[in-house]
């Protein structure tokens, strides 16, 4: 669901496991018609794991819905 910002530690989930609930997470919120949700969502995988070049790809065109394009230019 694209409610809110889920917390970035969960006991007993794994890194792995939780980007992927935030991936499916955030693609439910751009589906929504919810891009600012998403662009928030991806930012908290970023912080997860900064080396997330996926992350960074879906932020930045969350950031074009949102038209805020210096930001999704940013994260290419």
């Amino acid at each position: 669901t694209c409610d809110s910002v889920p917390p970035l530690a969960q006991v007993g989930v794994t890194k792995e496991e939780r980007l992927d609930n935030l991936l499916r997470r955030a693609i439910a919120c751009v589906r929504a018609g919810k891009p600012d949700l998403a662009v928030d969502i991806f930012s908290a995988m970023i912080t997860i794991d900064p080396g997330n070049e996926s992350a960074y790809l879906n932020r930045a065109n969350a950031y074009l819905q949102t038209r805020q394009f210096s930001l999704g230019i940013a994260d290419l």
